[in-house]
């Protein structure tokens, strides 16, 4: 699963992050001052968490994940994620985090392979990084 896939599918169920949230927390029979005590979170935030009014940090959805004994990916994605690569993950985590990259990313899916080439060369020569010829694997 590239990782267009994996954002696109975690940004359509970013809606339904808090839903998860609170099932989780209720599934384990906490409370939220359970989860405040045991995580140090304020519990006005974890009822913002879970009414989807914020969103939380990478780091408060691994808490989280470890408190309730989820992959952290089963937080974000509503099926397995065990066949997605953590670094592919941890990059969708990040689109979900940052609205302003999820949006650039999404406009950087409408670009030709030949638009999309460009970007990522002008990225990588930013970046100090190579730029060699797009690959498949780029596009």
């Amino acid at each position: 699963m590239n990782l267009a896939v994996i954002a696109r599918k975690g940004l359509q169920t970013l809606t339904d992050l808090g839903h998860v949230l609170r099932r989780l927390r209720k599934s384990k029979r906490m409370s939220i001052y359970d989860v405040e005590k045991r995580t140090g979170l304020h519990f006005s935030s974890i009822s913002k968490y879970e009414r989807n009014e914020r969103l939380p940090s990478l780091q408060v959805l691994k808490e989280l994940a470890e408190l309730y004994g989820v992959p952290l990916g089963n937080l974000v994605f509503q099926e397995t994620t065990a066949d997605i690569p953590p670094e592919s993950l941890a990059a969708a985590a990040l689109l979900v985090r940052r609205p302003d990259l999820a949006e650039l990313f999404r406009l950087l899916q409408e670009l030709s392979p030949e638009q999309a080439a460009g970007v990522r060369n002008l990225i990588r020569a930013f970046l100090g990084g190579d730029t060699g010829p797009a690959t498949d694997a780029d596009a």
